[in-house]
């Protein structure tokens, strides 16, 4: 999530980092997720649309799609950027 010039430090776990930097203009910063907000993602996917039983499914799961990438990419792809940045703006609310 973009936070702009200003460097926040999260109380929930989102690492700050730097966006991207243009010539000689400042930074502008942003938080995203880490490994553990991508675990709490999985979790997520599994109690709410039932398309894994288990956490460990979610490998089967992502095998299938990386055979079927093509047709599912742009799709797949917008939902998870969909989900991950709902996540961090509910964080972000909370910091």
């Amino acid at each position: 999530m973009n936070t702009g010039r200003e460097i926040v430090q999260s109380k929930c776990g989102l690492l700050t980092t730097v966006a991207f930097q243009m010539k000689d203009q400042p930074a502008t910063y942003a938080l995203e997720g880490s490994v553990a907000i991508t675990g709490a993602l999985v979790q997520w996917i599994r109690d709410n649309f039932g398309l894994i039983g288990s956490s460990p499914e979610i490998e089967t799961l992502a095998a299938r799609w990386r055979t079927m990438r093509h047709l599912l990419r742009a799709g797949v792809l917008g939902i998870v950027c969909a989900l991950l940045e709902a996540q961090c703006a509910r964080r972000h609310r909370r910091d």
